[in-house]
């Protein structure tokens, strides 16, 4: 599960920051259930989900954009945001650093879906 669990954050920031243009998906949850057990290589009952996924396949591919919160283009904080908006029915702040203020901190060890990954690109203290 811990696999599964770091290819999904891997996915989600690479949706979140990517540089392709925008794909929209139309797949059956049966489809997206063995389009992710295949791409995860992990059998089709731990794709349990389905919301998730066919919320990954919709955004795959949609460029980075500062400050975006579009299919045209999308930022980090922004794709988190309207994730959690849309499949678990959260509201999250709209910046990163407003996100990473109000969460508490889990280990690694204990990452589980839903979680969200701060990492420091700018080698900054914080």
């Amino acid at each position: 599960m811990q696999k599964l669990t770091y290819i999904l954050i891997i996915l989600l920031i690479g949706t979140a920051c990517g540089k392709k243009k925008a794909v929209v998906s139309t797949k059956t949850n049966n489809t997206i259930i063995e389009k992710y057990a295949e791409k995860l290589q992990v059998p089709k009952s731990q794709i349990k989900n389905v919301a998730l996924y066919q919320f990954i396949d919709d955004w795959y591919g949609t460029k980075y954009q500062y400050g975006g919160l579009t299919k045209s283009g999308v930022d980090c904080s922004g794709f988190s945001n309207i994730l959690y908006k849309e499949v678990y029915q959260k509201e999250l702040p709209r910046s990163t650093k407003d996100l990473y203020k109000q969460l508490k901190k889990v280990n690694k060890t204990k990452l589980e879906e839903g979680n969200l990954v701060f990492f420091n690109i700018e080698g900054k203290k914080n």
